[in-house]
């Protein structure tokens, strides 16, 4: 039966987008290439991110002579420090270095105070 208003039923159709489809799987396609391209895709490109985070902190940490028996090293992203230093602000110094620099990566600290 005819209610009188032809549009409302079409309007009703129109609102409701359309389930499936291309444009969807294209959408969905794009955010997995792009969710799995946010980290290193392989090993050795791992180890590398690993490599250049541990030679950033020690650049700047050996600027710095108190610094000079602090030991760096990152695994996955995982960053220690180790070794002695004189004093509080210097083991502030080298975790603040290391946070700076470590580029989001996990940060750990075995940093003993030892006066010279």
């Amino acid at each position: 039966m005819f209610n009188g208003n032809r549009e409302t039923g079409n309007r009703n159709r129109e609102a409701t987008p359309p389930r499936g489809g291309r444009g969807e799987f294209l959408l969905l396609l794009s955010l997995i290439l792009l969710l799995s391209s946010c980290g290193p895709s392989t090993p050795a490109r791992r180890v590398a991110d690993d490599q250049d985070i541990t030679r950033d902190i020690l650049w700047e940490l050996r600027k710095d002579p108190r610094m000079a028996a602090v030991r760096v090293t990152c695994v996955e992203r995982t960053v220690t420090l180790e070794g002695t230093v004189p004093d509080r602000a210097a083991l502030d110094e080298a975790i603040r270095v290391a946070a700076l620099k470590a580029g989001g990566a996990r940060l750990l600290s075995s940093l003993v105070i030892r006066a010279r």
